[in-house]
């Protein structure tokens, strides 16, 4: 019976195969940094959060250099965003939002990709978690 697996050539790393032609996008707020290492959970490496705004499918590519490798366990949520009280928040609108894959690589770039049930353009916030 043949493999439903994809043959890549040898000499192609999963950084050089995920190419993207778009820049990745810097966190909102950097990421945490506690000062004291006994007041923070060992297990929680980093949190921190993108904006974009798309529509339909979408791919973006995430710099998080030096805090995650292809090992990493990344998680990844989206809400659509507004501003209120003059500070961006997340609200529950009327378009659906998806995230699919989620793909970490040892350069520190994770690439997400999801889909944007609306027409046009919206605003949406990308919620990392690293573990």
């Amino acid at each position: 019976m043949p493999s439903m697996s994809v043959k890549y050539p040898e000499n192609h790393s999963p950084e050089e195969i995920s190419r993207s032609a778009s820049l990745p996008l810097k966190p909102v707020e950097l990421p945490l940094k506690h000062e004291a290492p006994d007041t923070v959970d060992p297990r929680i490496v980093d949190q921190t959060w993108f904006q974009f705004a798309d529509h339909h499918g979408f791919e973006v590519r995430l710099d998080l250099r030096g805090i995650v490798n292809a090992y990493s366990r990344v998680f990844v949520s989206i809400s659509e965003i507004g501003v209120f009280d003059g500070r961006w928040k997340p609200f529950m609108g009327l378009a659906s939002a998806e995230v699919h894959n989620v793909v970490p690589h040892d350069d520190g770039i994770v690439i997400v990709r999801g889909y944007i049930g609306w027409d046009s353009d919206i605003n949406v916030r990308l919620s990392v978690f690293v573990a």
